[in-house]
């Protein structure tokens, strides 16, 4: 297979760490050299320095997670193209060996112009991207707390009906006097709480509404 890119470099980005794979085609003869970077400020500038020294013409990386957003920010102040490549497509290109590591496999496919470059949009696009995922998430969070509040609304409206409207209960049927304990016989519609023990008459059951200032 032709070699299209005789200096490129694979990047496997992690959330912590960058292996970065420098591939170099002289007279013929490839060699490789592997180094890994620190994802602060200082490691991706070193990486980017160390891309310098190299002088690749073609970097590529996996799109994984958000991990790769700010290793692209960096590596776009250089004189070399970004290939950003989705990792399903990577996985699926036959012929990778067991003992080949992801910086390595990333650096010989885009050798051999074989990854797909993913659209990545300008910073100021991908800013307003974030800034409008970040409105719709709130967006929703408002909306699920405001239903909240109005099915609390809604159901403290109903007891308050409940509990407000004037419910007069006279108990006209006495308890049995061989009822023991004054307890009303089975089947009655005396209420055991409206007459005191041992009295023969029961007396009025009045629900009053609270009143509020």
């Amino acid at each position: 297979m032709e070699v299209m890119h005789e200096r490129v470099a694979g990047l496997d980005v992690h959330k912590e760490t960058v292996v970065c794979c420098v591939r170099i085609v002289v007279g013929g003869k490839v060699s490789r050299e592997c180094r890994s970077f620190e994802t602060t400020t200082a490691g991706l500038e070193a990486l980017l320095a160390w891309l310098w020294q190299n002088e690749c013409t073609h970097v590529a990386m996996e799109a994984t997670g958000v991990y790769w957003k700010p290793v692209w920010h960096i590596l776009s102040d250089g004189k070399f193209a970004l290939i950003l490549a989705n990792a399903a497509h990577i996985k699926n290109v036959p012929g990778r060996k067991t003992d080949v590591n992801d910086a390595t496999w990333i650096a010989d496919l885009a050798a051999f112009g074989l990854i797909k470059a993913s659209f990545v949009p300008e910073e100021a696009i991908q800013d307003l991207r974030s800034l409008m995922r970040a409105r719709k998430q709130l967006g929703g969070v408002e909306m699920w707390r405001g239903g909240f509040r109005l099915d609390l609304s809604v159901s403290a409206s109903f007891v308050w009906r409940c509990l407000s409207s004037p419910a007069v209960t006279s108990v006209s049927t006495p308890p049995s006097s061989n009822r023991a304990g004054g307890f009303p016989a089975p089947g009655s519609r005396t209420r055991p709480h409206a007459f005191a023990h041992g009295s023969s008459r029961p007396s009025a059951v009045r629900r009053t509404s609270p009143k509020y200032p």
